[in-house]
């Protein structure tokens, strides 16, 4: 596949030629990459496909590819979601960038009792993860959430699949291997100064499974880093 990455606004329907206006893109291909024609690209539409493409034309208004083939790219081995208690706005966009590296398929920005209340913008959110998965191969783009209270996002996932809460008081250990391929996982993980005993009351009322990788009190950010490792990287989809 071509060494430039890039995520297009439209879907990918069939190889040939492709005119694509779209401001920034074009922006980024023109005056921030200063590509040419003839240079080799891979296309992504955030739905798994990917393109091998050439670059036929590059203006300052429109670029037009030469798609030669269209086939699968790299799927996660699992839909993992990261529900995170809010954290200052730096640290959340690098745990946003470096666990679309890792494959997480949504980001939740939790407002929990104990959490930052303001800082995000979903904007820049949206373009780190955009950038990050051009970085790394991936196909697809993972959502991210409007901030939205713990209990609706228990609500949500508990009946979608897998549920379970990152809690460092507890001495329950938790092995990727226990899930299956193909398996929905949320996990939830507190933000830096932990859980209130109100919010593990409604965890165990819930019957929500608290888990635990060590007996180390981590960051927020690392923990749900080291949390999206070990439930991605265990064994990835070979495509």
């Amino acid at each position: 596949m071509g060494k430039y990455r890039f995520f297009l606004p439209e879907k990918l329907k069939r190889e040939g030629p492709l005119c694509l206006t779209e401001p920034e893109l074009v922006h980024r291909l023109y005056r921030v990459l200063r590509l040419q024609a003839g240079n080799e690209v891979t296309l992504c539409d955030n739905s798994g496909s990917e393109a091998r493409a050439e670059i036929k034309e590059l203006g300052p208004d429109r670029a037009v590819f030469d798609i030669s083939s269209i086939e699968a790219g790299f799927i996660p081995l699992r839909s993992v979601s990261l529900a995170v208690g809010i954290i200052k706005r730096d640290k959340f966009e690098w745990l946003v960038e470096k666990g679309t590296e890792l494959g997480v398929s949504r980001f939740v920005p939790l407002l929990t009792d104990r959490a930052e209340k303001k800082g995000l913008r979903l904007e820049r959110l949206n373009k780190i993860a955009r950038e990050a998965a051009e970085q790394c191969g991936r196909s697809d783009l993972p959502q991210i959430e409007d901030p939205c209270q713990m209990q609706e996002v228990l609500e949500n996932d508990i009946s979608s699949g897998s549920c379970m809460v990152l809690d460092p008081s507890v001495g329950i250990s938790f092995s990727s291997r226990s899930l299956s391929a193909g398996q929905t996982v949320t996990c939830l993980l507190g933000p830096e100064g932990g859980w209130s005993s109100r919010e593990r009351e409604i965890f165990r009322s819930r019957q929500v499974e608290s888990v635990a990788w060590s007996g180390l009190t981590l960051k927020t950010e690392t923990a749900a880093v080291i949390a999206a490792g070990f439930l991605l990287l265990d064994k990835q989809d070979p495509r």
